[in-house]
């Protein structure tokens, strides 16, 4: 099992950084994200949705369901469960910090057979930080001009 963790700070409320990492932004925000389609709100106020992802030259596609979700006064926590080519489990944690939010997101996920071989593994992961870099870089980005654009 491949592991990649990140941490980023932004400067904004925790439920507009929470707004953003819903499946209406992702293909704004995630560098591979080519398409998310079939949405649905879940009754533990999570949601599922299909999606196509790119990574390596591959596309990747499957479906991401809420596990997890708890959006208490300090912390916001949703965990992804994703099924498809690529069977994995992203979990994200949004800390409010006086005004400003604390995200860390980690990725867990098995490389699958048809991306495998000894000098892959390495590649891909490498690749997989770089995606999580930018689309946390993305995140932060359009989360910080969207709060500057509205006090002005």
């Amino acid at each position: 099992m491949v592991i990649v963790e990140r941490t980023t700070y932004i400067d904004a409320d925790r439920d507009k950084v929470a707004e953003y990492l819903g499946p209406d932004h992702l293909t704004e925000i995630w560098p591979g994200m080519i398409e998310v389609s079939d949405v649905t709100k879940l009754p533990n106020g999570g949601v599922k949705y299909h999606y196509q992802f790119k990574l390596a030259g591959f596309r990747i596609e499957g479906d991401s369901e809420t596990i997890e979700f708890d959006s208490g006064d300090e912390i916001y926590r949703r965990v992804q469960k994703n099924s498809g080519h690529v069977d994995s489990t992203i979990s994200w944690m949004l800390i409010r910090d006086n005004g400003s939010t604390t995200v860390k997101v980690k990725a867990q996920y098995e490389i699958p057979n048809f991306m495998l071989s000894k000098l892959a593994e390495p590649l891909i992961r490498r690749l997989n930080e770089r995606e999580a870099d930018a689309m946390l870089w993305n995140l932060k980005d359009r989360v910080e001009s969207a709060v500057s654009m509205e006090q002005t």
